[in-house]
């Protein structure tokens, strides 16, 4: 049974984690599936930024967000992490040259 409550967005980007990284697979407003080399448990709370380069023309945005893991799949020699976004605690953007807005 679908338990999602937010349409998924299929989009690869950059997962910027407090020790390493990923790249996103899908990401809804409550949720983000991602695949990393990084280790992961169940229920674990964890940090992350992904940063959407072109959402608006000449700008970029950065997410900032806390979470806590719901599932863990291994991949190959990486892991899948299914994960619920518990707060996007900040929203920054910047321009062609770098100017944040």
């Amino acid at each position: 049974m679908e338990k999602r409550i937010a349409n998924r967005f299929e989009v690869e980007v950059p997962v910027h984690l407090e020790q390493g990284s990923g790249v996103s697979r899908d990401i809804s407003l409550y949720g983000i599936y991602f695949v990393t080399e990084q280790g992961f448990t169940e229920g674990m709370p964890f940090r992350f930024s992904i940063e959407f380069k072109y959402a608006i023309p000449g700008r970029s945005i950065r997410l900032d967000c806390e979470a806590h893991v719901l599932r863990v799949e291994p991949q190959g020699n990486m892991v899948g992490i299914a994960a619920c976004i518990d707060e996007a605690s900040k929203v920054t953007g910047r321009d062609n040259r770098g100017k944040q807005f």
